[in-house]
């Protein structure tokens, strides 16, 4: 996946090989070249599954296969955006901790420096 992602940013052409199992058999067909089914489905599914030559029933598929491919688009952005989520959650308890470090170590150099202060004598480790 990230080797994917990193030809697709490169704008490498990138082949799919194997459609994701919750995919319907019929996208397979449709985005596999109509003169060759694929052989991993049975043969009475071929026949079943096998582009017509009508326009109407072409046009059928696109339309499904359209609309797995937007609703599986919705999914990836529902989860690119939780993980930006979690990301913002953790860059801001990230940064709170840093504050919170800062302002100890503040207080810590503020004692130290009264301290030295107000009892010369005294020497600190």
């Amino acid at each position: 996946m990230i080797t994917t992602t990193l030809a697709l940013k490169n704008g490498s052409d990138v082949e799919v090989s194997d459609l994701p199992s919750h995919w319907p058999s019929e996208l397979a067909l449709f985005l596999a070249d109509s003169s060759s089914p694929p052989s991993s489905l049975p043969a009475t599914e071929q026949a079943q599954t096998a582009p017509s030559d009508s326009g109407e029933g072409l046009r059928a598929k696109a339309l499904r296969a359209v609309g797995i491919l937007q609703r599986e688009l919705l999914l990836l952005r529902n989860e690119l955006n939780y993980q930006l989520f979690l990301k913002r959650g953790l860059l801001q308890n990230v940064e709170r901790l840093q504050h919170d470090r800062n302002a100890a170590v503040r207080r810590d150099v503020e004692l130290q420096h009264l301290v030295c202060l107000f009892l010369p004598g005294f020497s600190s480790i």
